[in-house]
């Protein structure tokens, strides 16, 4: 069984006899929720690689305390993708989120109209960082994905324009995903309605029609996910 993956704001890697005190939620969940013991291992990261494997030495009220091994590097993955996704309503599904991050997604981020843009809560971009961090933990997943933008149309294309080619998901294209190289940095846009980038992006479908944009952006990631 994997051990569980913390994520903290740096991994530790100089420390006195390499002892550490896991505390706050996280280290309230570890000797709660998880139920954590002396002997047990876990995995400390920084959501950017870095990691290092720890063995519990002793347990306190919300804390564990630590002794943490060498640290390590997680290389990302050659092949990175770059989510984004439409919404229609300022009430995007954090679902997809947690599902994208567990998948390996390099990046995740809003295709919308400014008038939906302009309503989404200034409070989303920390909300879906936090979901992003529990289902990297969840699947350890030592990469956070960046979850930074809101993306017009317009802007979409000048990103397009500087060199990010990428996928479009479109039920009534020709080719499906299954078939394509995606290797490198891909882009792949899930949008409902569906913008007009026919020069910038190559429309691809799956297998199978999904209900809405977030399976969309899904199951084409559990394709690309399964190549590894």
């Amino acid at each position: 069984m994997r051990p569980p993956l913390f994520l903290v704001s740096h991994v530790p890697t100089t420390l006195p006899d390499g002892e550490f005190r896991l505390s706050g939620l996280r280290g309230s969940r570890a000797t709660r929720a998880q139920e954590l013991g002396p002997g047990d291992e876990i995995v400390l990261g920084d959501g950017q690689g870095g990691t290092a494997t720890a063995v519990v030495t002793s347990v306190g009220r919300g804390h564990l305390d630590l002794k943490v091994d060498a640290a390590t590097l997680t290389p990302q993955p050659h092949t990175t993708i770059n989510v984004i996704q439409g919404v229609t309503s300022a009430d995007p599904d954090e679902l997809a989120v947690a599902e994208l991050t567990a998948l390996g997604a390099s990046e995740i981020s809003v295709l919308a109209r400014p008038s939906v843009a302009a309503a989404l809560p200034a409070t989303l971009w920390k909300h879906w960082q936090k979901v992003a961090r529990e289902a990297a933990e969840r699947s350890g997943r030592p990469w956070l994905p960046r979850i930074e933008f809101v993306y017009t149309h317009e802007r979409l294309q000048r990103r397009l324009d500087w060199g990010d080619g990428g996928f479009l998901l479109d039920p009534s294209a020709d080719t499906t995903a299954s078939t394509v190289d995606f290797s490198g940095r891909t882009l792949l846009i899930a949008d409902d309605p569906t913008p007009d980038l026919d020069g910038w992006l190559r429309r691809v479908r799956l297998d199978e029609h999904p209900r809405n944009a977030r399976d969309a952006a899904v199951a084409a990631m559990t394709i690309l996910a399964a190549r590894g």
